[in-house]
């Protein structure tokens, strides 16, 4: 099984995405593998596991790594310049 979800943090309230993150944790323990799409970054951050992180800049794969190393970056600067950040080496 597998869901896909096209950035269900968007236009939502901190509750409602504390909501959201919990039905993508219910989904894992059930053994759903979950693929999410985010622009904002803000359900990252309520997600108890998170196994790789793709950053895409223009519909292509620019960065793919651990999410201990690419959030943190990509919270601090943004996507673009935490891409330029990540590809000198962190």
């Amino acid at each position: 099984k597998l869901a896909m979800l096209d950035e269900p943090d968007s236009g939502v309230d901190v509750e409602s995405i504390e909501v959201i993150a919990r039905v993508i944790e219910s989904l894992r323990s059930r053994g759903t593998g979950v693929i999410l799409v985010t622009h904002t970054g803000a359900i990252t951050e309520k997600l108890s596991r998170i196994d790789k992180v793709h950053i895409l800049i223009n519909g292509r794969i620019a960065y793919t790594g651990s999410p201990d190393v690419v959030l943190p970056v990509v919270f601090k600067f943004g996507f673009r310049k935490g891409l330029e950040v990540l590809s000198r080496g962190v």
